[in-house]
């Protein structure tokens, strides 16, 4: 079988190996040096597949092949690769702040709340603050109201990373997406 040009993972296998000696490393790390088709017809006796794992010129001989089940191997790495790429996305996640007053009516309010959703179902932590004017720095109570009403809508959705604390004149707190 030969390699497949759309395919970054194929490697040389079976009779695409192109020296006639290889170098076949057994499941318990020992080698052996053997021909070619010996080796491929005891692959294929256990239903699996020689394939070269790495070419190595200075050696001889230079390919170093082992048996295996090529279809399992291919999946594997598939999926090793997505969980990397999941993992790169997550570190890779942007931090996003949505800012409320506590004069906002329900339609502002409500359009910052998709904004907010919008922004966890891209991956990004959502920073959430609430502005206090200086004549209101005397309604605090008022803004730990309209935070706990805000984090309402993200109950089972997203998580509330520490608690809402002040900062200066802020109301503020993180959200990230279960």
């Amino acid at each position: 079988m030969a390699k497949d040009k759309n395919d970054k993972m194929s490697l040389p296998m079976d009779w695409a190996i192109k020296p006639n000696k290889v170098r076949l490393v057994n499941e318990d790390g020992s080698t052996e040096i053997m021909y070619k088709d010996d080796a491929i017809d005891r692959a294929k006796s256990q239903n699996k597949n020689l394939v070269q794992v790495a070419f190595n010129p200075s050696l001889f001989p230079g390919s170093i092949c082992k048996i295996m089940d090529y279809a399992k191997f291919k999946y594997e790495e598939k999926k090793r690769q997505k969980e990397q790429q999941k993992k790169m996305r997550a570190a890779k996640a942007d931090l996003k702040e949505v800012k409320f007053t506590i004069r906002c009516d329900d339609g502002d309010k409500n359009r910052n709340i998709a904004h907010i959703r919008e922004f966890l179902e891209e991956g990004d932590i959502v920073k959430v603050t609430i502005v206090l004017a200086k004549r209101e720095a005397g309604k605090v109570d008022f803004a730990k109201v309209m935070m706990k009403s805000i984090l309402s809508n993200f109950e089972g959705f997203a998580k509330l990373e520490g608690t809402p604390s002040f900062e200066g004149r802020q109301l503020s707190c993180t959200l990230k997406k279960i």
